[in-house]
């Protein structure tokens, strides 16, 4: 199915600096429609909140459906009509991707123990 794109949308896009051509912006609108992950599908108690407080400060704008793909909420009206798109707030969605990569970034300065020693690495 795809999504008709208001003109508000068409140019959040634009300004957000994700595409300025139009047929990238339809795919975009249409695979977040098709694809995108509904509030439903968050497991975390304080995303599903921040994305019905989304929800909620643009309901008089029209919007009763999110999608989330990638790191946009696109915001859809009745009948599939895509509205705007947001940057997704990293407060709520990006702690477990910053703390994988101090994770991996410790692992690699660590010394092994044992390195000295002609042993097996050991790890402090």
């Amino acid at each position: 199915m795809e999504v008709q794109i208001t003109n508000h949308a068409h140019q959040r896009f634009k300004e957000r600096g994700y595409s300025k051509s139009h047929q990238k912006i339809q795919n975009a609108f249409d695979k977040a429609w098709s694809c995108g992950k509904t509030i439903e599908d968050f497991k975390d108690h304080n995303q599903k909140k921040y994305l019905k407080n989304v929800r909620d400060a643009h309901s008089s704008e029209g919007v009763r459906f999110i999608r989330v793909m990638g790191n946009r909420i696109y915001l859809f009206g009745d009948d599939c009509v895509g509205i705007t798109v947001i940057g997704i707030d990293s407060k709520y969605f990006g702690k477990r991707a910053k703390w994988r990569e101090a994770k991996e970034d410790e692992e690699e300065d660590r010394i092994p123990a044992g390195y000295f020693w002609g042993r097996t690495p050991v790890y402090c």
